[in-house]
């Protein structure tokens, strides 16, 4: 097939030229072992990955559990997973499409070299002295971004059989993550196209700290009777009874900075701009209550089952009345 337009000059792939290979490396390793009344697995990951584009992702991952029998009936265990992840890809979500960079490249004439520099060494702005369009590869070298995720999550369980009826169970979880996102845009005024490029043209420095914990506390009593075993009866019922204390706590906090106006020379800071606006959230949210659940099977061919929780909520201030949900439910089995 003769293609639709011939040229006199050369040439390009362009899907050859922005695109390269990506790699993914992926790596882990993991203990398991117990001895006497101790158990444990541990493991550590580590997952490397390089964009097609422009960029990479790195995760670790760090990981505990152990457990523990302090002694007959009392158990206790400890879950522990440690997090981090950076992530320099810079995605276009949210983007003006004049900076996507696969929308420069299929929008570009073949014969156009997108990997063509200036004598400074600096890729083109663009092709079209008339297009507010920007080049991909020009993109990469003034704009830089990362994006940084930080997680804790910590679980511990304590349980005590007290005798083989009543049971003790107390369980806390602990969940922080803290984002860091950070988007640079370098000073592009020393250039041979000083009035174009990426806006603004003397930089611009944004930064957004994120940092979220969620808090989760119960402590749960269970009483089991099998009317038949412990009482005597000959009546083929079991009861389990239920009474748990509630608590969580959720705490938000952002701060949103951005800095204008940047030298070619570091420091970039947002207190070195020329210019900086700044903004904060902070939220809190508490809630605690109590749990009571009945249940009664008659030799696994029917039960019923009847309970009620009661919460308070900060999101109603104080002095703020609970509020209650009963619940009840039944079955029968037919074979």
């Amino acid at each position: 097939a003769l293609p639709i337009y011939s040229y006199k000059e050369k040439t390009y792939d362009h899907l050859k030229q922005y695109y390269r290979t990506a790699y993914t490396h992926q790596h882990s390793v993991n203990v398991t072992g117990a001895a006497g009344n101790v158990d444990y697995a541990i493991g550590a990951s580590l997952l490397d990955q390089t964009s097609p584009v422009n960029g990479t992702y790195k995760k670790k991952n760090l990981s505990a559990n152990v457990g523990v029998e302090v002694f007959k009936g009392l158990t206790l265990r400890s879950n522990t997973q440690l997090i981090n992840s950076k992530n320099t890809t810079a995605g276009v979500n949210g983007r003006s499409s004049i900076y996507s960079g696969v929308g420069g490249v299929l929008g570009a004439p073949a014969y156009v070299d997108l990997n063509f520099k200036n004598t400074a060494g600096i890729p083109v702005v663009h092709y079209d002295r008339n297009s507010n369009g920007v080049l991909p590869f020009y993109t990469y070298k003034f704009q830089s971004n990362l994006a940084e995720t930080n997680r804790v999550i910590q679980s511990i369980n304590a349980n005590y059989k007290f005798s083989k009826n009543l049971e003790f169970d107390y369980k806390y979880g602990y969940d922080h993550t803290r984002f860091d996102n950070k988007e640079f845009i370098a000073n592009q005024t020393t250039t041979k196209t000083p009035n174009r490029g990426i806006d603004p043209f003397d930089g611009k420095l944004a930064q957004e700290l994120i940092k979220h914990t969620v808090q989760n506390s119960l402590l749960s009593a269970y009483l089991r009777l099998d009317f038949q075993r412990d009482l005597k009866w000959k009546l083929p019922i079991q009861s389990t009874t239920q009474v748990a204390y509630d608590w969580r706590k959720e705490d938000f906090y952002s701060l949103t900075a951005t800095g204008s106006g940047y030298g070619v020379e570091p420091p970039f800071t947002i207190a070195s701009a020329n210019s900086s606006t700044s903004k904060d959230e902070v939220s809190e949210f508490v809630t605690f209550g109590y749990l009571v659940n009945q249940k009664f099977d008659y030799a696994n061919l029917f039960g019923i089952s009847v309970g009620v929780r009661s919460d308070y909520s900060s999101a109603f201030g104080s002095g703020g009345k609970p509020f209650t949900f009963p619940r009840a439910d039944a079955y029968f089995r037919i074979a």
